[in-house]
């Protein structure tokens, strides 16, 4: 049903005839993810380079919402990312690409030059809202091992985890 006045503006009625249906037959639209037990329980350590505060606050509660004994240390840019993993070792980096000081691509390249070689060989999943090819071989350049396109689906920031933590992505 509609009215409508010159100069008045117009309403519309619309009825749409929704059953109300019973929760116990609810659909769980939640992917099926498969994790390994054992990875899930693990104490991982990941490094999420990010510098937005909200992307660092949905990547950690992603993580934590599947991996409850992850440890995750965040660094603002690049230069942090490697003074950090510097001073301690990772089993994965969750890496932004678009940073100040230090952006991904050059905290990338300066990581695979590192010593000792297990510092160099720590994986690092790029995390960038741009997915045009040349971007991503950009990150492959650069050093990095995989990338996940932002927003990210908390399932595929998942798979990646699986995949790459403990030295699982060879």
């Amino acid at each position: 049903m509609t009215k409508s006045a010159l100069g008045k503006g117009s309403s519309f009625i619309v009825e749409l005839p929704f059953r109300i249906g019973d929760p116990a037959q609810a659909i769980d639209n939640k992917k099926n993810i498969e994790v390994d037990d054992a990875l899930m329980q693990n104490a991982l350590h990941i490094l999420l380079v990010e510098d937005n505060m909200f992307n660092q606050m949905v990547a950690i509660d992603s993580i934590e919402s599947y991996f409850s004994n992850a440890r995750i240390d965040v660094a603002e840019n690049g230069q942090i990312a490697v003074d950090k993993l510097q001073a301690g070792n990772y089993d994965l980096i969750l890496m932004d690409v678009q940073m100040p000081v230090m952006d991904g691509y050059e905290a990338a390249r300066t990581i695979r030059k590192m010593d000792p070689e297990e510092k160099r060989k720590t994986p690092i999943v790029a995390m960038t809202a741009s997915v045009i090819k040349s971007e991503v071989d950009k990150c492959f350049e650069s050093g990095m091992d995989d990338f996940i396109s932002k927003p990210f689906e908390t399932e595929d920031l998942v798979q990646k985890i699986s995949k790459y933590a403990h030295g699982n992505g060879n």
